[in-house]
Protein backbone atom coordinates (compact mmCIF):
# COMPACT_ATOMS: atom_id res chain seq x y z
CA UNK A 1 0.00 0.00 0.00
CA UNK A 2 2.94 2.28 0.93
CA UNK A 3 3.81 1.96 -2.61
CA UNK A 4 1.13 2.60 -4.24
CA UNK A 5 1.02 5.84 -2.00
CA UNK A 6 4.18 6.65 -3.59
CA UNK A 7 3.41 5.84 -7.21
CA UNK A 8 0.42 8.12 -6.76
CA UNK A 9 1.86 10.79 -5.27
CA UNK A 10 4.72 11.16 -8.10
CA UNK A 11 3.82 13.52 -11.04
CA UNK A 12 2.61 12.35 -14.22
CA UNK A 13 5.64 12.98 -17.04
CA UNK A 14 3.67 15.46 -19.78
CA UNK A 15 4.65 14.93 -23.43
CA UNK A 16 6.56 18.15 -23.14
CA UNK A 17 8.71 16.80 -20.59
CA UNK A 18 9.61 13.55 -22.29
CA UNK A 19 10.51 15.43 -25.67
CA UNK A 20 12.80 17.93 -24.05
CA UNK A 21 14.56 14.63 -22.10
CA UNK A 22 14.37 12.69 -25.73
CA UNK A 23 14.75 14.45 -28.80
CA UNK A 24 18.27 14.95 -28.95
CA UNK A 25 18.89 11.27 -28.63
CA UNK A 26 16.24 10.56 -31.27
CA UNK A 27 17.95 13.00 -33.54
CA UNK A 28 21.18 11.32 -32.76
CA UNK A 29 19.63 7.96 -33.80
CA UNK A 30 17.59 9.13 -37.07
CA UNK A 31 20.61 11.26 -37.89
CA UNK A 32 23.16 8.42 -38.16
CA UNK A 33 20.25 6.05 -39.49
CA UNK A 34 19.43 9.41 -42.29
CA UNK A 35 22.61 10.65 -42.58
CA UNK A 36 25.03 7.71 -42.45
CA UNK A 37 23.31 3.91 -42.99
CA UNK A 38 21.65 4.81 -45.91
CA UNK A 39 23.76 6.77 -48.39
CA UNK A 40 26.96 4.45 -47.79
CA UNK A 41 25.77 0.90 -47.14
CA UNK A 42 26.60 0.66 -50.83
CA UNK A 43 29.41 3.30 -52.19
CA UNK A 44 29.64 3.77 -55.74
CA UNK A 45 31.89 5.22 -58.10
CA UNK A 46 30.63 8.53 -59.01
CA UNK A 47 32.21 11.08 -62.27
CA UNK A 48 36.07 9.62 -61.37
CA UNK A 49 38.36 11.97 -63.37
CA UNK A 50 40.62 9.48 -64.95
CA UNK A 51 43.49 10.46 -67.91
CA UNK A 52 44.39 7.54 -70.74
CA UNK A 53 47.65 7.54 -72.27
CA UNK A 54 46.85 8.79 -76.13
CA UNK A 55 43.38 10.25 -77.62
CA UNK A 56 42.08 7.14 -79.35
CA UNK A 57 42.42 4.73 -76.11
CA UNK A 58 40.64 7.30 -74.32
CA UNK A 59 37.93 7.63 -76.38
CA UNK A 60 37.77 3.78 -76.90
CA UNK A 61 37.49 3.53 -72.88
CA UNK A 62 35.07 6.37 -72.56
CA UNK A 63 32.84 5.10 -75.10
CA UNK A 64 33.21 1.65 -72.97
CA UNK A 65 32.87 2.93 -69.42
CA UNK A 66 29.82 4.89 -70.48
CA UNK A 67 28.04 1.69 -71.90
CA UNK A 68 28.83 -0.50 -68.61
CA UNK A 69 28.92 2.06 -65.90
CA UNK A 70 27.47 5.97 -67.12
CA UNK A 71 28.50 8.19 -64.96
CA UNK A 72 31.40 6.65 -63.30
CA UNK A 73 34.06 8.07 -64.80
CA UNK A 74 35.18 11.01 -66.79
CA UNK A 75 37.78 10.13 -69.25
CA UNK A 76 40.43 12.42 -70.42
CA UNK A 77 43.58 12.13 -72.67
CA UNK A 78 47.56 12.44 -71.73
CA UNK A 79 50.72 12.41 -74.00
CA UNK A 80 52.65 9.80 -71.96
CA UNK A 81 53.39 8.75 -68.49
CA UNK A 82 54.78 11.61 -67.31
CA UNK A 83 52.13 14.16 -67.99
CA UNK A 84 49.60 11.27 -66.44
CA UNK A 85 51.88 11.48 -63.21
CA UNK A 86 52.35 15.17 -63.16
CA UNK A 87 48.22 15.59 -63.90
CA UNK A 88 47.79 13.33 -60.57
CA UNK A 89 50.03 15.45 -59.17
CA UNK A 90 48.48 18.74 -59.73
CA UNK A 91 45.47 17.18 -58.15
CA UNK A 92 43.40 17.78 -62.04
CA UNK A 93 42.70 14.18 -61.74
CA UNK A 94 42.89 10.94 -59.11
CA UNK A 95 44.35 8.62 -61.39
CA UNK A 96 45.92 7.48 -64.94
CA UNK A 97 46.30 4.68 -67.14
CA UNK A 98 48.71 3.75 -69.72
CA UNK A 99 46.90 0.32 -72.13
CA UNK A 100 50.13 0.40 -73.69
CA UNK A 101 51.79 -0.91 -70.57
CA UNK A 102 48.92 -1.84 -68.55
CA UNK A 103 50.16 0.77 -66.47
CA UNK A 104 47.41 2.31 -63.65
CA UNK A 105 48.93 5.68 -61.87
CA UNK A 106 46.97 6.23 -58.77
CA UNK A 107 47.77 8.34 -55.34
CA UNK A 108 46.72 6.82 -51.96
CA UNK A 109 47.03 9.60 -50.71
CA UNK A 110 43.46 10.42 -52.24
CA UNK A 111 41.91 7.71 -50.30
CA UNK A 112 42.60 3.70 -50.11
CA UNK A 113 38.91 2.96 -51.12
CA UNK A 114 39.06 4.53 -54.08
CA UNK A 115 42.53 3.12 -55.33
CA UNK A 116 40.89 -0.34 -54.91
CA UNK A 117 37.95 0.40 -56.75
CA UNK A 118 39.86 1.63 -59.42
CA UNK A 119 41.83 -1.52 -59.11
CA UNK A 120 39.04 -3.52 -59.63
CA UNK A 121 38.07 -1.59 -63.34
CA UNK A 122 41.23 -1.23 -64.58
CA UNK A 123 42.39 -5.25 -63.74
CA UNK A 124 39.75 -6.62 -66.16
CA UNK A 125 40.73 -3.98 -69.11
CA UNK A 126 44.69 -4.78 -68.95
CA UNK A 127 43.23 -8.62 -69.44
CA UNK A 128 40.92 -8.29 -71.90
CA UNK A 129 43.49 -5.55 -74.38
CA UNK A 130 46.65 -7.12 -73.80
CA UNK A 131 46.15 -10.46 -71.79
CA UNK A 132 48.72 -8.64 -69.03
CA UNK A 133 48.52 -8.29 -65.31
CA UNK A 134 47.80 -4.83 -64.43
CA UNK A 135 50.42 -2.84 -62.88
CA UNK A 136 49.60 -0.35 -60.07
CA UNK A 137 52.13 2.99 -59.45
CA UNK A 138 50.92 5.07 -56.28
CA UNK A 139 52.53 8.22 -57.09
CA UNK A 140 51.35 9.75 -54.07
CA UNK A 141 51.68 7.60 -51.18
CA UNK A 142 50.83 7.94 -47.64
CA UNK A 143 52.22 7.73 -44.63
CA UNK A 144 54.47 4.77 -43.63
CA UNK A 145 51.87 4.13 -40.42
CA UNK A 146 48.73 4.85 -42.60
CA UNK A 147 47.89 1.67 -44.13
CA UNK A 148 44.14 2.53 -45.16
CA UNK A 149 44.94 6.03 -45.98
CA UNK A 150 42.56 7.03 -43.39
CA UNK A 151 44.62 7.77 -41.04
CA UNK A 152 44.90 11.63 -41.74
CA UNK A 153 40.95 11.76 -41.13
CA UNK A 154 40.95 10.26 -37.58
CA UNK A 155 43.80 13.29 -37.15
CA UNK A 156 41.48 16.16 -38.67
CA UNK A 157 38.52 14.43 -36.85
CA UNK A 158 39.97 15.59 -33.33
CA UNK A 159 40.03 19.35 -34.28
CA UNK A 160 36.57 19.10 -35.67
CA UNK A 161 35.12 17.26 -32.63
CA UNK A 162 37.09 19.04 -30.07
CA UNK A 163 35.92 22.43 -30.99
CA UNK A 164 32.06 21.35 -30.78
CA UNK A 165 32.82 19.24 -27.15
CA UNK A 166 35.05 22.47 -25.78
CA UNK A 167 31.90 24.77 -26.65
CA UNK A 168 29.33 22.30 -24.94
CA UNK A 169 31.43 21.76 -21.69
CA UNK A 170 31.80 26.08 -21.77
CA UNK A 171 28.20 26.29 -21.89
CA UNK A 172 28.32 24.92 -18.57
CA UNK A 173 30.97 26.47 -17.31
CA UNK A 174 29.17 29.69 -15.50
CA UNK A 175 32.92 30.63 -13.58
CA UNK A 176 33.54 31.39 -17.15
CA UNK A 177 32.15 34.56 -18.52
CA UNK A 178 31.95 36.67 -21.65
CA UNK A 179 35.08 36.93 -23.59
CA UNK A 180 36.90 34.38 -21.76
CA UNK A 181 35.27 31.34 -22.54
CA UNK A 182 36.61 32.17 -26.44
CA UNK A 183 39.61 32.35 -24.79
CA UNK A 184 39.78 29.09 -23.79
CA UNK A 185 37.84 28.06 -26.61
CA UNK A 186 41.59 29.51 -28.91
CA UNK A 187 43.47 27.89 -25.91
CA UNK A 188 42.13 24.62 -26.25
CA UNK A 189 42.14 24.72 -29.73
CA UNK A 190 45.58 25.17 -30.06
CA UNK A 191 46.48 22.31 -27.36
CA UNK A 192 44.42 19.76 -29.00
CA UNK A 193 46.01 20.76 -32.51
CA UNK A 194 49.67 20.25 -30.93
CA UNK A 195 48.38 16.75 -29.38
CA UNK A 196 46.77 15.26 -32.61
CA UNK A 197 49.82 16.84 -34.70
CA UNK A 198 52.58 14.68 -31.98
CA UNK A 199 50.31 11.94 -32.02
CA UNK A 200 50.38 11.34 -35.89
CA UNK A 201 53.69 12.26 -36.92
CA UNK A 202 54.88 9.69 -33.37
CA UNK A 203 52.93 7.02 -34.71
CA UNK A 204 54.32 7.62 -38.50
CA UNK A 205 50.46 8.21 -39.50
CA UNK A 206 51.72 11.24 -41.55
CA UNK A 207 54.81 13.27 -42.37
CA UNK A 208 56.00 16.30 -40.52
CA UNK A 209 55.17 19.20 -41.77
CA UNK A 210 54.38 22.59 -39.35
CA UNK A 211 52.00 23.69 -42.43
CA UNK A 212 49.22 21.15 -41.07
CA UNK A 213 49.12 22.73 -37.43
CA UNK A 214 47.23 26.08 -38.62
CA UNK A 215 44.77 23.67 -40.54
CA UNK A 216 44.31 22.03 -37.44
CA UNK A 217 43.82 24.97 -35.38
CA UNK A 218 41.82 27.23 -38.15
CA UNK A 219 39.15 23.92 -38.03
CA UNK A 220 38.94 24.15 -34.03
CA UNK A 221 38.34 27.61 -34.16
CA UNK A 222 35.84 27.22 -36.97
CA UNK A 223 33.68 24.70 -35.24
CA UNK A 224 33.91 26.64 -32.42
CA UNK A 225 33.08 29.52 -33.28
CA UNK A 226 30.26 28.92 -35.37
CA UNK A 227 28.91 26.51 -32.23
CA UNK A 228 29.58 29.38 -30.08
CA UNK A 229 27.62 31.88 -32.09
CA UNK A 230 24.29 29.62 -32.72
CA UNK A 231 23.66 29.07 -29.32
CA UNK A 232 22.01 32.47 -28.74
CA UNK A 233 19.55 32.05 -31.66
CA UNK A 234 18.94 28.07 -31.11
CA UNK A 235 19.03 28.40 -27.74
CA UNK A 236 18.38 24.79 -25.77
CA UNK A 237 18.89 23.48 -29.44
CA UNK A 238 22.14 23.96 -29.95
CA UNK A 239 23.77 19.84 -29.36
CA UNK A 240 21.74 19.08 -32.00
CA UNK A 241 22.01 22.37 -34.51
CA UNK A 242 25.88 21.79 -34.02
CA UNK A 243 25.81 18.17 -34.12
CA UNK A 244 23.92 18.31 -37.88
CA UNK A 245 26.61 20.57 -38.73
CA UNK A 246 29.49 19.34 -38.25
CA UNK A 247 28.76 15.42 -37.69
CA UNK A 248 25.83 14.22 -40.05
CA UNK A 249 26.23 16.79 -42.70
CA UNK A 250 30.16 17.53 -42.56
CA UNK A 251 31.79 14.52 -41.79
CA UNK A 252 29.77 12.01 -44.78
CA UNK A 253 30.51 14.70 -47.13
CA UNK A 254 34.47 15.15 -46.23
CA UNK A 255 36.12 12.46 -48.24
CA UNK A 256 37.39 11.22 -45.58
CA UNK A 257 36.52 7.60 -44.39
CA UNK A 258 34.95 7.06 -47.92
CA UNK A 259 36.78 9.25 -50.96
CA UNK A 260 34.14 12.20 -51.99
CA UNK A 261 33.83 10.34 -55.69
CA UNK A 262 32.16 7.69 -53.98
CA UNK A 263 29.20 8.96 -51.61
CA UNK A 264 26.01 10.07 -53.45
CA UNK A 265 25.23 13.14 -54.84
CA UNK A 266 23.90 15.26 -52.05
CA UNK A 267 27.26 14.87 -50.11
CA UNK A 268 29.25 15.56 -52.90
CA UNK A 269 27.90 19.20 -53.70
CA UNK A 270 28.43 20.12 -49.87
CA UNK A 271 31.83 18.66 -49.93
CA UNK A 272 33.21 21.98 -51.14
CA UNK A 273 31.32 23.73 -48.60
CA UNK A 274 31.82 22.02 -45.05
CA UNK A 275 34.69 22.91 -43.12
CA UNK A 276 35.84 19.14 -42.68
CA UNK A 277 35.74 18.45 -46.19
CA UNK A 278 38.31 21.37 -46.83
CA UNK A 279 40.24 20.52 -44.24
CA UNK A 280 40.79 17.18 -45.39
CA UNK A 281 41.98 18.75 -48.80
CA UNK A 282 43.99 21.47 -47.47
CA UNK A 283 46.11 18.90 -45.52
CA UNK A 284 46.48 16.55 -48.22
CA UNK A 285 47.58 19.11 -50.46
CA UNK A 286 50.18 20.19 -47.67
CA UNK A 287 51.56 16.34 -46.55
CA UNK A 288 51.38 14.61 -50.18
CA UNK A 289 51.14 17.07 -53.21
CA UNK A 290 53.32 19.90 -52.46
CA UNK A 291 51.11 22.44 -51.51
CA UNK A 292 48.62 22.42 -54.76
CA UNK A 293 45.11 22.85 -54.32
CA UNK A 294 45.18 24.31 -50.55
CA UNK A 295 44.59 28.08 -51.38
CA UNK A 296 40.88 27.18 -51.64
CA UNK A 297 40.45 25.09 -49.44
CA UNK A 298 41.76 27.93 -46.68
CA UNK A 299 39.28 30.37 -48.27
CA UNK A 300 36.40 28.55 -47.12
CA UNK A 301 37.62 27.80 -43.81
CA UNK A 302 38.61 31.27 -43.44
CA UNK A 303 35.25 32.07 -44.51
CA UNK A 304 33.27 29.90 -41.84
CA UNK A 305 35.15 31.09 -39.00
CA UNK A 306 34.34 34.68 -40.42
CA UNK A 307 31.00 33.51 -40.27
CA UNK A 308 31.02 32.67 -36.88
CA UNK A 309 32.60 35.79 -36.03
CA UNK A 310 29.83 37.67 -37.13
CA UNK A 311 27.27 35.26 -35.28
CA UNK A 312 29.41 35.60 -31.79
CA UNK A 313 28.26 39.85 -32.54
CA UNK A 314 25.23 39.40 -33.61
CA UNK A 315 24.35 36.92 -30.55
CA UNK A 316 26.28 39.59 -28.31
CA UNK A 317 24.17 42.01 -29.64
CA UNK A 318 20.49 40.35 -29.11
CA UNK A 319 21.88 39.48 -25.93
CA UNK A 320 22.83 43.65 -25.04
CA UNK A 321 19.11 44.20 -26.11
CA UNK A 322 17.40 41.49 -23.61
CA UNK A 323 19.70 43.10 -21.30
CA UNK A 324 18.56 46.48 -21.81
CA UNK A 325 14.62 45.43 -22.16
CA UNK A 326 15.06 43.48 -18.64
CA UNK A 327 16.51 46.58 -17.23
CA UNK A 328 13.41 48.70 -18.30
CA UNK A 329 11.06 45.80 -16.53
CA UNK A 330 13.23 46.03 -13.85
CA UNK A 331 12.97 49.49 -13.23
CA UNK A 332 9.23 49.45 -13.62
CA UNK A 333 9.10 46.79 -10.60
CA UNK A 334 11.28 48.88 -8.79
CA UNK A 335 9.13 52.06 -8.81
CA UNK A 336 5.90 49.90 -9.07
CA UNK A 337 7.73 48.46 -5.35
CA UNK A 338 8.63 51.69 -4.44
CA UNK A 339 5.20 52.90 -5.11
CA UNK A 340 3.87 50.42 -2.50
CA UNK A 341 6.65 51.03 -0.43
CA UNK A 342 4.88 54.70 0.00
CA UNK A 343 2.49 55.10 3.11
CA UNK A 344 -0.67 57.13 2.52
CA UNK A 345 1.05 59.15 4.91
CA UNK A 346 3.34 59.83 2.19
CA UNK A 347 6.19 59.03 4.84
CA UNK A 348 9.47 58.65 3.32
CA UNK A 349 11.24 55.54 2.00
CA UNK A 350 14.57 54.29 0.95
CA UNK A 351 14.68 51.85 -1.93
CA UNK A 352 17.32 50.06 -3.86
CA UNK A 353 18.38 47.83 -6.22
CA UNK A 354 21.20 45.06 -5.72
CA UNK A 355 23.10 43.74 -8.83
CA UNK A 356 26.38 41.61 -9.40
CA UNK A 357 29.31 42.21 -11.24
CA UNK A 358 27.13 41.28 -14.44
CA UNK A 359 24.04 43.54 -13.87
CA UNK A 360 21.79 40.14 -12.41
CA UNK A 361 20.10 40.90 -9.39
CA UNK A 362 20.87 39.53 -6.17
CA UNK A 363 17.73 37.90 -4.89
CA UNK A 364 19.13 36.37 -1.26
CA UNK A 365 20.54 38.64 0.95
CA UNK A 366 19.75 41.46 3.33
CA UNK A 367 20.01 45.18 3.87
CA UNK A 368 20.49 46.65 7.38
CA UNK A 369 20.10 50.68 7.65
CA UNK A 370 21.10 52.41 10.64
CA UNK A 371 22.14 55.94 11.90
CA UNK A 372 25.25 57.82 12.43
CA UNK A 373 25.14 56.35 16.25
CA UNK A 374 24.92 52.76 14.81
CA UNK A 375 21.56 52.29 15.80
CA UNK A 376 19.58 50.00 13.64
CA UNK A 377 16.60 51.70 12.06
CA UNK A 378 15.58 49.27 10.02
CA UNK A 379 15.99 45.66 7.79
CA UNK A 380 14.69 44.85 4.27
CA UNK A 381 15.17 41.55 2.57
CA UNK A 382 15.59 41.21 -0.83
CA UNK A 383 13.00 40.66 -3.55
CA UNK A 384 13.34 38.26 -6.46
CA UNK A 385 14.18 41.24 -8.29
CA UNK A 386 16.79 42.10 -6.51
CA UNK A 387 14.94 45.42 -4.91
CA UNK A 388 14.59 46.17 -1.05
CA UNK A 389 12.29 48.97 0.23
CA UNK A 390 12.73 50.46 3.62
CA UNK A 391 10.20 52.77 5.31
CA UNK A 392 11.58 56.03 7.31
CA UNK A 393 8.51 56.72 8.96
CA UNK A 394 9.51 58.07 11.84
CA UNK A 395 12.80 58.69 11.07
CA UNK A 396 13.91 62.59 10.74
CA UNK A 397 16.27 63.46 7.89
CA UNK A 398 19.92 62.71 8.25
CA UNK A 399 22.96 60.70 6.76
CA UNK A 400 22.10 56.74 7.08
CA UNK A 401 24.61 54.06 6.77
CA UNK A 402 23.21 51.33 4.48
CA UNK A 403 24.60 47.74 4.59
CA UNK A 404 23.81 44.96 2.01
CA UNK A 405 25.00 41.14 2.73
CA UNK A 406 24.75 38.21 0.72
CA UNK A 407 25.95 34.65 0.51
CA UNK A 408 28.62 34.69 -1.81
CA UNK A 409 29.17 37.83 -1.98
CA UNK A 410 31.10 40.53 -0.52
CA UNK A 411 29.30 43.02 1.67
CA UNK A 412 28.68 46.19 0.69
CA UNK A 413 28.30 49.87 2.65
CA UNK A 414 26.98 53.67 1.71
CA UNK A 415 25.84 56.54 3.29
CA UNK A 416 22.96 58.31 2.21
CA UNK A 417 21.15 61.61 3.29
CA UNK A 418 18.34 60.33 3.35
CA UNK A 419 14.48 61.31 4.44
CA UNK A 420 14.18 64.78 2.77
CA UNK A 421 12.71 63.38 -0.35
CA UNK A 422 9.11 61.49 -0.65
CA UNK A 423 11.84 58.52 -2.51
CA UNK A 424 15.50 58.09 -1.88
CA UNK A 425 17.14 55.74 -4.30
CA UNK A 426 20.60 53.56 -3.37
CA UNK A 427 21.77 51.08 -5.67
CA UNK A 428 24.56 48.38 -5.15
CA UNK A 429 26.89 46.07 -7.15
CA UNK A 430 28.14 43.41 -5.58
CA UNK A 431 31.30 42.04 -5.91
CA UNK A 432 31.91 37.84 -5.45
CA UNK A 433 33.39 36.58 -2.93
CA UNK A 434 37.13 35.01 -3.72
CA UNK A 435 36.17 31.20 -4.60
CA UNK A 436 32.63 31.22 -4.51
CA UNK A 437 31.02 30.12 -7.66
CA UNK A 438 27.57 31.97 -9.31
CA UNK A 439 24.39 30.20 -9.04
CA UNK A 440 22.44 29.10 -11.89
CA UNK A 441 19.25 31.07 -12.53
CA UNK A 442 16.65 28.93 -14.67
CA UNK A 443 13.85 31.63 -14.48
CA UNK A 444 13.35 33.71 -17.41
CA UNK A 445 14.87 36.70 -16.20
CA UNK A 446 18.08 34.81 -15.21
CA UNK A 447 17.90 33.07 -19.06
CA UNK A 448 18.42 36.63 -20.06
CA UNK A 449 21.22 37.52 -17.61
CA UNK A 450 23.05 34.80 -18.12
CA UNK A 451 22.70 34.92 -21.99
CA UNK A 452 23.87 38.83 -21.79
CA UNK A 453 26.94 37.52 -19.83
CA UNK A 454 28.29 35.39 -22.86
CA UNK A 455 26.41 32.27 -21.41
CA UNK A 456 23.83 30.29 -22.72
CA UNK A 457 21.84 27.59 -20.50
CA UNK A 458 21.38 24.19 -21.93
CA UNK A 459 18.27 23.03 -20.37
Amino acid sequence: MAELAQDAAEPKIGAKTLFNALWFPLFFVFGFMIFYLVPFHAPTLHNVDVAVVGQQQATALSTAFDAKAPGAYEISAVADDAAARQAILDRNIVAAYDPATSTLFVAKADGQSLVQALQATFTPVAAQASGAQLHVVDVAPTASGDQTGAGLFYILMVANIAGYITVMMLFQAVAIQGGRKLGVLAGFGLLASVIAFVFGVSLHVMPFNLWLLPVLFLLTQVVGWVTFGLAPFVKQYIPGAAMGLFVLLSIPSSGGAIPVQMVPGFFRFLHPVMPLGNAIDAARGILYFGGTGTLRPILVLAAWFLAGVGLVVLGGAKAKRAAAAEATDLEGELAAEAAEAVPVTESPVLIGHVRDAQGRPVTRGAVTITDHHGRQLGRASLSSAGIYTQSLEDVPPQYLTVVVVAPHFRSAAERVDAGREATTRLDFTLARAHGAQPERDTSADGAAAIGSAGVVPIE
